[in-house]
């Protein structure tokens, strides 16, 4: 007796899809056993990059107040670590503890664009020095 057309389908439909995993699967492999070592020779080389940007909207929320802008003396501006050289900061400002933070909120857009490097550098046997150099832009 003949197997209903749907249940052939089916079965078909099964069969390509793992016959698919297995080419992926086997394209990786192939792709990964295949790299050798690069037999990099002394000297001067050059190397550059090019991709695209992808940058995803974000909401921030902290337990501080924006601070910096804020017209109480606050915890960043008396940091020294944040701001050693105590700018838009009074003499006597940070002479008492900080204030504590409030709420704080604060939304960015996202955006695309474009990254680009470009690396030179000498390589003498095992020694390499080498200058590298990024540039990324975004869309907002």
């Amino acid at each position: 007796m003949a197997k209903p057309k749907a249940s052939r389908d089916n079965l078909v439909r099964k069969i390509g899809d793992i016959m698919k995993k297995f080419l992926f699967v086997l394209v990786g492999m192939v792709l990964v056993l295949s790299a050798g070592q690069v037999w990099a020779k002394d000297g001067f080389y050059m190397g550059m990059d090019l991709g695209v940007v992808v940058a995803p909207e974000m909401d921030v929320q902290t337990g501080g107040l924006d601070d910096w802008s804020s017209t109480d003396v606050s915890a960043t501006r008396c940091d020294v670590t944040i701001n050693p050289d105590r700018s838009q900061v009074g003499p006597n400002d940070c002479a008492d503890d900080p204030q504590p933070w409030g709420p704080m909120a604060e939304s960015f857009e996202g955006g695309s664009g474009i990254l680009a490097g470009l690396a030179v550098g000498y390589r003498l046997g095992n020694f390499r020095v080498e200058g590298e150099y990024f540039y990324r832009g975004t869309n907002l």
